[in-house]
């Protein structure tokens, strides 16, 4: 019995000396832990981290444009393994491709950019379907990397989580694209970065959603390069609002919209380039629909985008012939009235646009915006721009009012100004 006690006591003592041990380990080992935290997410440990500013201000930008081809990459969103948003038959993937072919050949032409484009008709760019391959392993490892610092972050307080507009969550092979991109991005000194997409939201069915028009997505104010990608984003939506209504759904108002938890912007700090979410429109919307108008949309949105890119640097662009806008100059040949939907109704509301006639008196772009429809906004527009030029149109015809559709005389006057 005594043997039994003097086992049990000195068990029990080896137990003591072994859990104080411990205990003192693991409280020195999470007190080193939170200075470390401390120290790396304050002062100049913040500092050096990736919480400090992108170098890629505005004033650093457009000192490089000065001297030296501003490097753009043009991402046209999702892809086969990931098609993004469809309806009747029309594809995100497809409408994405189409406009950033249209603006990578307007950079390409501007000797003031080098441009860049991760995919074409068939499949990703070499230099990126190579790169997502053989740098996998780093790619996950860059990701991940970040993901544990920002999270690290938000434990100490240093950040603020902020939760937007929700997304379609990313797969796995999709999420290592998007932080190779911005890997890529940032070994190769890239100046901005534009993601290019079309919006749909659940719940609509097999018939179009009740929201329509387009919003820019930019890095959230604690992300390092937020700073010029809202000012370039700004300067892009100026441009776009002239001729495409910006979006009705209620969280995207006012046309940008920060957002801390898009890879493609950066998530987590990953990315110090400038970067810009574009969702042109509403993938149902029934110019994205028709074969015949669907062309004319994406073109004028890519230059729409380029002419805002050239803003933010203090450059106009401006055709041969004086107009801002791919769909003038235009010949118009056979009378148009109400319900017609074609290129060159799109024309007319460009031209009318033009004239500061459309939208029509009373009306905004949200409601009138560049469609290619011939509907109630277009024909007010057409009576007004009929009594604007009342002598050579209105009075021959011993008329007081603008009718609204588009005869002879009033093809004529748009001919004049707009088919040179």
């Amino acid at each position: 019995m005594r043997k039994t006690f003097l086992y049990f006591a000195i068990f029990v003592l080896f137990s003591g000396i072994v859990l104080t041990l411990l205990f003192n380990v693991l409280i020195k080992n999470w007190s080193e832990d939170f200075e470390f935290r401390q120290e790396a997410l304050s002062g100049e440990g913040q500092k050096a981290l990736l919480l400090q500013a992108s170098k890629k201000t505005t004033p650093y930008l457009k000192n490089q444009f000065e001297h030296k081809k501003i490097k753009v990459l043009i991402v046209p969103g999702h892809d086969s393994d990931s098609p993004g948003a469809e309806f009747l038959g029309v594809g995100e993937a497809d409408l994405t491709l189409m406009t950033a072919e249209f603006l990578f050949e307007l950079l390409r032409n501007d000797s003031r950019f080098e441009v860049f484009l991760t995919r074409n008709k068939n499949g990703y760019q070499k230099e990126f379907s190579s790169y997502f391959q053989e740098k996998k392993n780093e790619i996950i490892a860059f990701r991940d990397s970040f993901k544990n610092f920002m999270n690290l972050a938000f434990d100490v307080g240093v950040l603020k989580r902020e939760r937007g507009v929700v997304h379609n969550s990313v797969y796995q092979d999709m999420s290592v694209k998007l932080y190779g991109i911005n890997k890529w991005l940032n070994e190769n000194d890239v100046d901005l970065v534009l993601h290019l997409h079309f919006n749909d939201y659940p719940g609509h069915g097999s018939g179009p959603g009740e929201y329509s028009g387009f919003s820019i997505y930019v890095p959230e104010k604690q992300l390092p390069n937020s700073q010029a990608s809202l000012e370039i984003a700004q300067a892009v939506l100026e441009k776009m609002k002239k001729y495409f209504a910006v979006s009705d759904y209620l969280q995207e108002a006012g046309g940008i919209i920060e957002d801390q938890n898009l890879i493609a912007l950066g998530a987590n700090g990953s990315l110090d380039t400038p970067a810009l979410l574009i969702e042109y429109g509403y993938i149902y919307e029934p110019q994205f629909l028709s074969d015949s108008l669907r062309p004319l949309i994406l073109r004028e949105l890519a230059l729409q985008t380029y002419a805002g890119v050239n803003q933010y640097f203090n450059r106009k662009v401006i055709s041969e012939n004086g107009f801002s806008t791919f769909l003038l100059p235009h010949i118009w040949k056979e009378e148009i009235k109400e319900g017609n939907r074609n290129g060159d109704v799109l024309s007319l509301q460009a031209a009318l646009i033009q004239e500061g006639v459309y939208p029509p008196e009373g009306r905004g772009i949200k409601e009138c915006s560049l469609t290619g429809s011939f509907r109630r906004c277009t024909q007010k527009a057409v009576a007004a721009f009929q009594e604007k030029y009342q002598e050579e149109i209105l009075t021959p015809l011993d008329l007081i009012s603008g009718s609204g559709f588009v005869g002879e005389a009033t093809l004529k006057k748009l001919n004049q100004l707009y088919g040179k």
